[in-house]
């Protein structure tokens, strides 16, 4: 069984109408969920292991698939983690462990304060490559990829330094939007050889733009932005 705990500097409320609001303490910020999110939730606060909180849930929805659920239910623990709102641990389980679907025994511990402050570095390089030339921006990540970059590195490992750009453009005095933070990730990664796709893309009606990293054609959600990239569609991938 996988163990879910929140973390410590979180708080939370349930609403009347099911939802849940959770205040992280130490971020000073604040994340939303609707009633279903709220479900498991309160489930696995309450102690529930991860398949336990599932069936509990999937009881509720008779007509949604059971895997459907636990998909979404998979996704939503993994951003949960990535923004540090809860402790995932596999329990002794060997057949949990052994299990090469499920994603959730992959996450470790966030970035270490020395990995926070070389992301600093990069973030620094990324914001003067931006603002001297997309181009040369562009064409060094393409170069890196031909060249240098040969490992895919695992969902935790990508999120480490997703999250560790996320946390140093917090001490970071200039600009550290979405395509400085994305293209110090990619920058970051590339020092150790992972292959991390910068993509920037649009999104219609109104139209915005967005700029965000994935691996292997899967998101690596920012701990800021939960669901951002959900409505953008890559206009271009390095």
């Amino acid at each position: 069984m996988v163990s879910l705990q929140l973390a410590g500097h979180v708080r939370h409320r349930t609403e009347d109408h099911g939802g849940v609001v959770i205040l992280d303490t130490a971020a000073g910020e604040w994340f939303a969920l609707n009633p279903t999110a709220g479900d498991l939730w309160r489930s696995w606060d309450s102690g529930a292991g991860f398949d336990q909180g599932v069936t509990e849930v999937a009881s509720r929805y008779p007509d949604v698939p059971p895997e459907a659920i636990r998909s979404d239910a998979r996704q939503f623990a993994e951003d949960l983690f990535t923004r540090g709102l809860i402790n995932i641990t596999p329990a002794g389980s060997a057949t949990v462990m052994a299990d090469p679907g499920s994603r959730l025994q992959a996450w470790g511990r966030g970035p270490r304060l020395l990995t926070v402050a070389v992301a600093w570095i990069f973030l620094l390089v990324a914001s003067v490559l931006v603002r001297s030339s997309f181009r040369t921006s562009y064409a060094l990540v393409r170069a890196s990829r031909s060249k240098w970059c040969d490992r895919l590195p695992d969902p935790r490992q990508a999120a480490r330094a997703v999250t560790a750009v996320n946390r140093a453009a917090r001490l970071y005095p200039g600009r550290a939007a979405c395509l400085e933070q994305s293209l110090a990730a990619v920058l970051l990664g590339a020092s150790r050889r992972w292959r991390l796709d910068w993509c920037v893309g649009s999104a219609p009606d109104p139209y915005r733009f967005h700029a965000w990293v994935e691996v292997a054609g899967r998101v690596v959600p920012r701990p800021d932005e939960p669901g951002a990239v959900d409505d953008f569609s890559a206009v271009l991938v390095a």
